[in-house]
């Protein structure tokens, strides 16, 4: 895996928005391309704070408000599936079986911690601020922002100030790094 530090030059949202995709294509996605999605996804989990934010996004958009969104593998997604099905001879069987659980315990608690709904909220902002351009002279105070900021301020990971960063990015980041501190 390349250490977060030396991707910062290189623009990665594309690249963990497709691995987030193939993990939520289940049947549509060929089972060894799938399998290959979820051993990256366990590695850059905790590296690359891109990849949490790509696939807690996903998931917002792609599960319903009451439920944790459940990745389902393809045929042959998962170590004993398909047609090598016998995981003696799968070296990587063990660490990709930990990869899912890791990956749905995540998306478990995204919805758990109520981020899911931070994510669909932060989501539906910004397409009504695409559609509307605010004043340079309005500024919106509600409970929401108020909440995002103290979100932002007490994460454990906070992002690095950029002009490219706005406080929907923050307060999703923050919030999946909230999640993220959970995990072993």
């Amino acid at each position: 895996s390349v250490p977060a530090a030396a991707a910062v030059a290189i623009d990665l949202r594309g690249v963990w928005a497709n691995v987030a995709a193939v993990l939520f294509a289940g049947d549509v996605a060929d089972g060894a391309t799938w399998r290959l999605a979820l051993r990256l996804s366990g590695s850059v989990m905790d590296r690359h704070r891109g990849f949490p934010l790509a696939l807690a996004g996903l998931a917002a958009s792609s599960s319903s408000s009451s439920s944790a969104p459940v990745l389902k593998p393809p045929p042959g997604g998962l170590p004993g599936e398909g047609p090598q099905s016998d995981e003696q001879d799968d070296e990587w069987a063990e660490g990709d079986l930990a990869a899912y659980r890791a990956l749905q315990d995540f998306l478990r608690g995204l919805q758990k911690g109520g981020i899911l709904d931070t994510f669909r909220s932060a989501a539906s902002m910004a397409e009504k601020t695409t559609d509307k351009a605010p004043s340079p002279s309005a500024k919106p105070s509600t409970s929401a922002e108020t909440a995002a900021t103290t979100t932002t301020t007490k994460a454990a990971i906070t992002p690095t100030a950029s002009p490219n960063t706005n406080a929907s990015t923050a307060t999703v980041t923050a919030t999946t790094a909230d999640c993220l501190d959970g995990m072993d």
